[in-house]
């Protein structure tokens, strides 16, 4: 507004009478003539119901408030923000002069909208059913006898439950057939298969991945362990333990980690993925532009015991390779960005990607912590393996002939590294 006096608002009126019918008597057929600012009040002129009166009035903001019976639904939200330049709503105000963004989107479960077809469809048939004898009452009964207007009465609510089963059938049909309803259940199940078969949990009870609603939700990933005292027979005094695997992930997964290939990394699935800052990491980028790393701010997903998983935040630096087999090499850091990028060249530099050689393993021979930093391998990535394989990674050295057994179990690049820094360093025969 300008302090000076009245001014047009051009703009906003073209705004408006493009949205013909979000101002008006009744929401419908609404048409602004005309429009000003005076001393920071919009006041407007539109013609009403155009055909039934074409009457016109003059609305101020608070006038227009008042008048109208649903001042903020969506499509007037989106006038209102455009005329008064704010947001209705004071927790989505918007900067002055810029666009309004467009509602989120609910995530629909693809099981959720199956479950209502099914429950719909069965209640269609019953009222479908129940039906049948009240067209006999009508046909039996004289119009006038309470049996008749009985009947009739039951006659008009069933068809309005069946119209209503229709409806909710044909809108869940339509919604299954949504490209972002598909695009989301999409990456639900990219995140279930890749927890299941990539981090051997397949047997856990169950794998759900839910999808936030909007970017900048809460991620995570946890074990939901409760008692079943129903599962065994009653003459066992205890319950069977239910493992329940929920992961969270933003609606952008696809493009921020499926679409750039970090999905399922050193054993650990990346629930979330972002480029590195540069003003807060510039050293560790320049280090990775040195290397031809890719250096990612992340949250990953690692197995403990059994079905027990964790969520971990920090840094992964990615090395593409060539070596085929091995695409490329990720090192997982929680506590600093360059310690990423020197891990992951450390890793890369150490890889053998030729087939490890069957041979005789040294009896006495022990793989320690100090060979997986030697080999540059991050130590959530150890820790991971090691409980997928069934090694105690708390303990101070293990026996590398359970290491190659475990690499033979599920082959690891950094398991591989281990087990030939070692034979290097103790090229004894077996005992």
């Amino acid at each position: 507004p300008d302090a000076h006096g009245p001014q047009p608002l051009e703009p906003a009126l073209v705004e408006i009478r493009k949205h013909s019918g979000a101002i008006g008597g009744d929401g419908d057929d609404g048409c602004v003539l005309r429009g000003s600012v005076v001393g920071g009040e919009f006041t407007c002129v539109v013609r009403i119901a155009p055909g039934r009166g074409c009457t016109r009035q003059d609305y101020t903001r608070q006038e227009w408030r008042e008048k109208n019976e649903k001042p903020y639904n969506e499509k007037n939200a989106r006038l209102v923000h455009r005329v008064w330049g704010a947001s209705p709503h004071p927790a989505r105000r918007e900067p002055s002069g810029t666009r309004m963004r467009a509602l989120p989107m609910k995530t629909i479960y693809m099981f959720t909208l199956n479950s209502t077809i099914k429950t719909a469809t069965a209640d269609l048939e019953k009222s479908i059913k129940a039906l049948i004898p009240v067209k006999k009452e009508l046909k039996i009964w004289q119009p006038g006898r309470s049996e008749h207007t009985a009947a009739l009465a039951l006659k008009a609510a069933l068809d309005t439950q069946i119209a209503g089963f229709k409806k909710q059938i044909a809108d869940a049909q339509r919604l299954k057939k949504n490209p972002e309803v598909l695009r989301r259940h999409g990456i639900r199940e990219a995140v279930e298969h890749t927890a299941k078969y990539g981090m051997d949990l397949r047997r856990a009870d169950s794998v759900t991945c839910l999808v936030n609603d909007t970017p900048g939700g809460e991620i995570e990933a946890d074990t939901g362990n409760t008692k079943n005292w129903n599962y065994y027979a009653k003459s066992c005094r205890f319950p069977k333990i239910e493992h329940d695997i929920t992961v969270t992930v933003d609606p952008d997964w696809d493009k921020q980690v499926q679409n750039r290939g970090l999905e399922f990394l050193g054993g650990m699935l990346t629930l979330a993925a972002r480029p590195a800052h540069k003003g807060h990491h510039r050293k560790a980028l320049e280090l990775a532009a040195k290397f031809d790393i890719d250096l990612f701010e992340a949250v990953w997903m690692r197995k403990g015991r059994g079905f027990q998983v964790t969520t971990e935040n920090g840094f992964i630096a990615v090395k593409r390779t060539s070596l085929g087999l091995i695409p490329s090499t990720a090192y997982h850091s929680t506590t600093s960005a360059m310690g990423a990028v020197e891990g992951s060249h450390r890793k890369f530099q150490n890889i053998d990607h030729l087939p490890l050689e069957i041979r005789d393993v040294p009896a006495d021979a022990v793989a320690t912590w100090a060979d997986a930093d030697g080999v540059g391998a991050c130590h959530s990535g150890v820790k991971n393996w090691c409980n997928l394989v069934g090694i105690d990674h708390t303990v101070a050295s293990v026996p590398l002939i359970n290491v190659v057994r475990g690499y033979y179990l599920k082959p690891a690049p950094e398991a591989k590294a281990i087990i030939l820094r070692v034979l290097k360093s103790c090229p004894r025969k077996a005992a």
